[in-house]
């Protein structure tokens, strides 16, 4: 029996993580019959988490390539994990170097009654930096995973030959997860995660505005604000800005990004669950 061992990464919706504001994850696995192994990992600024799947074929390797395998993986762990992304990206940043120039000593010279009195003054520099460490658990259920992981291959992601339109939107809408998954920060991520989002709504039939938000929440449960709340931001981000109200509707969801991903993550999972 072929085993496959994937590494995944695991990002907080709320936090994309940086040199200065990490995350840590840590796994609990349930109710499972040991098909899966997980191990916790150190990683910067990302935990890395390996995942043994002791059978491949349970993750479609072959005819799938491990490349495959992992994307179905991934997916499946982040569709059932409602603030969580898990992906083999671990994001690196340059970070900028201020290298300080000398600080000239201060000489002051004053007179008094025995004499000449130097006074040198000497300055130095203090810089502080502070790194925090966000820590989540997760609880994973081994039977959950595998149960989503089917109904991904069942979809043939990587085959377009043959389909439906409402099952090409599906495969469309299936890529844009991926795409958010992959996603080094979190306006890519938001933009990427919305286009799925809205092309699985839209899957059958196209619905724009109220109309949108009205049919999206009778599917999610959302209410039918917080839907127009996460698709105007999306606009914004996507078109130009016609007003000062379109600015403020940006400078708003840019202010609110973690609270509003956080959201549409939610929304993104459960309607691509009711759909493969």
């Amino acid at each position: 029996m072929d085993s496959l061992t994937i590494e995944l990464t695991a990002a907080l919706i709320t936090n994309y993580a940086t040199p200065n504001a990490r995350t840590k994850v840590e796994t609990v696995l349930i109710d499972g019959s040991s098909r899966i192994t997980i191990v916790d990992l150190a990683g910067v600024p990302r935990s890395v988490h390996r995942f043994v799947i002791h059978d491949a074929t349970e993750v479609g390797c072959p005819p799938l390539d491990a490349e495959q395998s992992t994307l179905i993986f991934a997916a499946a762990c982040s569709l059932i994990t409602p603030c969580i992304f898990f992906s083999p990206l671990q994001p690196q940043r340059f970070i900028p170097k201020l290298n300080f120039g000398k600080i000239p000593t201060e000489i002051e010279v004053t007179d008094s009654p025995t004499g000449k009195i130097i006074g040198i003054t000497e300055k130095i520099r203090i810089t502080e930096s502070v790194s925090t460490l966000l820590t989540t658990r997760v609880t994973f259920d081994e039977n959950r995973i595998f149960e989503v992981v089917k109904k991904l291959l069942n979809m043939r992601p990587f085959d377009s030959s043959q389909r439906s339109v409402p099952e090409l939107n599906i495969l469309d809408a299936l890529k844009r997860y991926w795409e958010a998954m992959l996603s080094g920060e979190p306006l890519g991520c938001y933009r990427s995660l919305f286009t799925c989002f809205e092309k699985t709504i839209n899957c059958k039939s196209e619905k724009k505005g109220s109309d949108f938000d009205i049919f999206a929440s009778g599917i999610i449960g959302l209410k039918i604000d917080e839907i127009k709340e996460l698709r105007e931001f999306n606009n914004r981000l996507k078109h130009i800005i016609r007003s000062k109200k379109d600015f403020k509707t940006l400078q708003q969801g840019e202010l609110n990004l973690f609270r509003l991903a956080e959201r549409l993550k939610i929304a993104a999972d459960n309607v691509l669950l009711t759909r493969i």
